[in-house]
């Protein structure tokens, strides 16, 4: 299951009535393509099969399992997909850690994932190399902490969804 960045899109102009409102992008929303703004976009998980493929520079769709393109649409307020007669819901990415702050420098980010508080140090261009979980004031442990990413939909750009957790 890949994850993929969703836009929500608020039309403030259409030149048709069904165009107010909102809907779903896999590209947000500029001067070009819409009179409107977009929410700075959400990741959602698509199922098992499926993907995000660009075909064409600038323009991203997704694929179901056979290779056939995929409508994305509003469904009772969320995005979904449209493949052929049946129509799935798509989910919000699990959240899989979050940001918790600056450790005492302030220099050094802190997340907490798994029930841990762990600093990000030592940056080496691949992961974090010489990284420590938090307890309280303390740090314990010696890690290796390596981002995981999943490509945004709208800029082919990489974004952080997890981090893998290495001891030494």
């Amino acid at each position: 299951m890949a994850d993929i960045k969703i836009y929500k899109i608020t039309i403030t102009q259409g030149y048709l009535i069904d165009r107010d409102g909102y809907s779903y992008s896999l590209l947000p929303c500029d001067a070009e393509n819409c009179e409107g703004y977009d929410d700075g976009g959400q990741i959602y998980t698509l199922p098992t099969g499926y993907n995000l493929e660009e075909r064409r520079p600038g323009s991203k769709c997704i694929y179901s399992p056979g290779g056939k393109a995929c409508i994305l649409k509003k469904l009772d307020r969320y995005p979904a997909i449209a493949d052929g007669n049946i129509t799935i819901l798509l989910a919000k990415s699990q959240e899989k850690y979050k940001s918790a702050g600056k450790w005492k420098d302030m220099s050094i980010d802190l997340i907490h994932k798994d029930g841990k508080t762990f600093a990000l140090n030592g940056w080496d261009g691949e992961s974090y190399i010489s990284s420590w979980e938090v307890k309280g004031i303390d740090s314990i442990g010696e890690y290796n902490i390596r981002p995981v990413y999943a490509q945004q939909a709208d800029d082919s750009s990489l974004v952080v969804v997890d981090y893998e957790i290495i001891g030494r």
